[in-house]
């Protein structure tokens, strides 16, 4: 803003260049019309500012301040007893209702606070600055659970509003008027792996088929066996056809044929024998479910059955 308030008394260097040359152009266009550029140039400046001052008039909002705890280069060399003391409890009194919610002990936050900052000191000393707080929440995670809570969610808010635009972008390519009855959840697991995973180049799937494959009984080659059957049967078919072709008479060709049906229902066999045998258990329930609710209708008898 003090740089853009300096454009009312002086010019910049592109006015500057205009003035030195032809004013009746300016890179190759040809200017027209009554100068009022001192005029408009004012208005723009305050136009500027004005909005720059609206935009971020929370600024100096004791909340955004707070969130300097966050910033470890910008702590002190050395211990101060009270550094952040002040900051802490601004964020407590304002995210109060947040904390209690998720269960945060909120009367544990200041003093785990001191604790810390003496820990962080004493074992750390001068690699403070350079320390990332992934590398403190492993540390500490488990001796200073609740302000590191607090420091979790400093780190989570938004310095722009482009994550959100983002993310609503994806949700209207996901929920299209062809997928509107997508549920909550599946739209959250979905909006997830959209805007969090890895690249695709990048993404390893071992780990997903695993998972996939674990939870219940899966059967991936369930398919292989009935590919082996059906080759089985084409090879056959087509060995009974050249030995047809091969035999004089309708006789012959009859015997031939009453061969290849043999054929035929081996390869089948094979077929459902190499398929899973859980598959085939399933089957011989289903007959015996189905043998069953005919006798006690009364329609298979004894020798049928």
């Amino acid at each position: 803003m003090t740089s853009i308030n300096k454009f009312k008394d002086r010019a910049g260097p592109e006015q500057r260049k205009l003035q030195q040359g032809d004013c009746n152009s300016f890179e190759g266009q040809t200017l027209t019309g009554v100068d009022h550029s001192s005029g408009q140039i004012e208005k723009v400046v305050e136009a500027l500012v004005g909005s720059l001052a609206r935009r971020f008039s929370d600024m100096g909002g004791e909340v955004l301040k707070a969130t300097k705890i966050a910033d470890m280069q910008s702590w002190p060399q050395e211990h101060e007893d009270d550094f952040g003391d002040d900051f802490i409890g601004v964020i407590i009194d304002h995210y109060r209702e947040h904390f209690d919610n998720v269960g945060v002990d909120v009367s544990a936050i200041e003093a785990e606070w001191t604790s810390l900052k003496q820990a962080l000191y004493e074992n750390q000393g001068n690699k403070i600055h350079s320390m990332s707080w992934p590398s403190v929440f492993e540390l500490y995670k488990n001796t200073f659970p609740n302000i590191l809570h607090v420091i979790d969610l400093v780190l989570s808010l938004p310095a722009a509003t482009s994550e959100c635009e983002r993310g609503f972008s994806q949700m209207k390519i996901t929920k299209s008027q062809y997928r509107n009855r997508l549920k909550a959840t599946t739209m959250t697991m979905l909006m997830t792996i959209q805007l969090h995973s890895e690249p695709t180049k990048d993404f390893d799937p071992s780990s997903a088929i695993h998972q996939w494959n674990q939870n219940h009984n899966r059967r991936p080659n369930f398919m292989e066996g009935r590919k082996k059957g059906r080759m089985a049967a084409l090879e056959g078919a087509k060995q009974v056809q050249e030995e047809i072709d091969g035999v004089d008479g309708v006789d012959g060709a009859q015997m031939v044929a009453e061969a290849a049906g043999g054929a035929v229902v081996e390869a089948e066999t094979k077929e459902i024998n190499s398929d899973d045998s859980d598959w085939f258990t399933d089957m011989e329930d289903n007959v015996d479910s189905d043998d069953g609710e005919m006798e006690d209708r009364g329609l298979v008898g004894e020798d049928e059955e």
